[in-house]
């Protein structure tokens, strides 16, 4: 063997023995956002991540939270790799960091949910104008900055539309999540709470005798149904792996349509694009908007600044939420 042919064969060697950047994960991480107590979304989720493990062949384990910004930012570190839910996803593909890929299907076939107000069965309140001509007389409780059924869509539709805000038009605010704004409302620590019809719907299946005891008081426009979001840096080979998990998941498969069932009432995923995200978008543009214009804190100019701000990046992720969609 010559001097070149050894040169060569050791330098082969040595990549072999380096790990691959495109290489399989050992472990991909979902993010799951907690519609009640953690642990008991980690248990209810468990069958699904066994079958993705199952099927992709790679180890799945569940980031489950509370709390958007902390997914958000295990999204961005690379602690995550999977996640889903409207608001969410916008962050994180306005960003760059993920794309679309596939969009929950109910078992009735509806393609969104709503987001809603609840409060007490007995209570005097039957509709939206009943609590805005009641200023000041109610407590409330919204639900994460970050939801889209619990805070965004109430801020646009609820309060920005009726020119208040929540601190404008209710005695007190606290903040939950779907679960504790439920029990909030049973226990009558609150009045009125932000919910989404899809836990609405679930509580109605898990816990009937307190269902009867709520009342929806408001309910939006039809929202999209969470999207599927993965990392762009995965390699493609996992990108595949994925979008077929996903896309084939529940299809002629009794055991895998009882564990959609039994999550929210699923019966599947349809393919998506990052176009689903534009009306979210939509939304949190007017709200921010909103909320800058009432921020009397502030001069005229900086609002005039923000405004400008606002309108320059909600533009340029409009275009690419459009362009990203066409690719993909």
């Amino acid at each position: 063997m010559n001097r070149f042919r050894r040169h060569f064969c050791a330098l082969a060697l040595s990549a072999l023995c380096l790990p691959s950047l495109a290489s399989e994960p050992a472990t991909l991480t979902f993010a799951i956002i907690a519609s009640g107590h953690p642990d008991q979304v980690k248990r209810d989720w468990e069958p699904f991540l066994q079958e993705m493990s199952q099927r992709t062949g790679i180890a799945v384990q569940a980031l489950v939270s509370d709390k958007h910004s902390e997914l958000v930012d295990a999204m961005r570190q690379g602690k995550a790799q999977i996640s889903m839910g409207n608001k969410l996803s916008l962050e994180l593909v306005e960003s760059g960091i993920c794309k679309v890929f596939a969009q929950v299907v109910k078992k009735n076939g509806e393609r969104g949910y709503h987001s809603v107000l609840i409060t007490r069965a007995d209570s005097p309140m039957n509709s939206l104008p009943d609590l805005l001509a009641q200023r000041g007389q109610y407590r409330f409780m919204n639900g994460d900055p970050k939801s889209t059924s619990g805070s965004l869509v109430p801020a646009f539709h609820v309060f920005s539309k009726n020119k208040t805000s929540p601190q404008q038009l209710f005695k007190s605010v606290a903040t939950g999540n779907h679960q504790k704004n439920f029990d909030a409302i049973l226990k009558n620590e609150t009045d009125v709470a932000t919910n989404s019809s899809e836990y609405i719907e679930k509580m109605q299946t898990e816990r009937p005798l307190d269902a009867k005891k709520i009342k929806v008081i408001w309910k939006s426009p039809q929202l999209p149904n969470d999207p599927v979001i993965m990392r762009n840096d995965l390699p493609e080979n996992v990108k595949n792996k994925l979008e077929k998990f996903f896309l084939q998941f529940g299809k002629n498969n009794p055991k895998q349509a009882r564990i959609l069932d039994e999550l929210s009432g699923w019966s599947g995923f349809r393919s998506s694009t990052n176009a689903q995200l534009i009306p979210i978008a939509d939304l949190e543009l007017f709200h921010l908007l909103r909320t800058n214009e009432l921020d009397t804190s502030r001069s005229a100019d900086e609002r005039k600044k923000t405004y400008d701000n606002l309108i320059a990046r909600f533009s340029k992720l409009d275009l690419k939420l459009k362009l990203d969609a066409a690719a993909q």
